[in-house]
């Protein structure tokens, strides 16, 4: 009565998650970390909405996922001189089913590099990729994948400034300006999908009194 659109279901039954992670960690020579983990969840019992007739759906426990990856990282500080600065990656492949095929809006792939160089105890600066897989639609949504894409971050950073103080940065995200998008709903088909951010410039002062 209260909501003729989306009913209420008084049989709705909570989701059940089965959870199973391990790793491991490496010191393979001085300064650089490495470290795998494997993860695997069982997710049963999904609430989502499913129709009931003409333009009347409820929420309902239908279908299950299997949620499965690897994350592969590692980082490696440079000491002497260099202290301060390091490089970094990881990388994470995830293998994510419903109803027999990979889960919609969730990438196989995704990749993170990051670099920062100190300059000296005050100035550093920074470097960030971001390479994300193509991702697929949801059941029934004839569009096509949503492109992958690869963005580049950089980053100028000065702390303990002016009696330690200050603090002062300033970043530009997306500084190729590339053009990519994130996907929307199929009921928004008609809009297309979610234009995101071209290149963007943003500073900031702190100051501690």
């Amino acid at each position: 009565v209260n909501n003729p659109v989306l009913l209420g279901n008084p049989t709705l039954k909570p989701e059940e998650v089965k959870t199973f992670e391990t790793g491991v960690i490496a010191h393979p020579v001085s300064g650089l970390t490495t470290q795998a983990t494997y993860y695997h969840s069982a997710i049963n019992q999904i609430i989502s909405q499913v129709p009931v007739q003409a333009a009347i759906s409820q929420y309902d426990n239908s279908g299950s996922v299997i949620a499965e990856g690897v994350e592969l990282e590692m980082r490696y500080e440079f000491d002497g001189s260099l202290q301060g600065s390091y490089i970094g990656a990881n990388h994470v492949l995830q293998h994510s089913i419903q109803l027999g095929r990979q889960l919609a809006d969730v990438p196989r792939h995704r990749t993170n590099l990051t670099a920062n160089w100190a300059f000296d105890n005050t100035w550093s600066s920074f470097a960030h990729v971001l390479i994300k897989d193509n991702t697929s639609r949801n059941l029934g949504d004839t569009r096509n994948d949503v492109p992958g894409y690869a963005l580049l971050d950089l980053g100028l950073l000065g702390k303990n400034m002016f009696g330690k103080k200050v603090d002062v940065s300033f970043n530009v995200y997306n500084l190729l300006n590339k053009r990519y998008n994130d996907p929307a709903p199929a009921s928004l088909n008609f809009i297309g999908d979610y234009e995101m951010a071209g290149r963007t410039f943003f500073g900031h002062v702190s100051l501690r009194f």
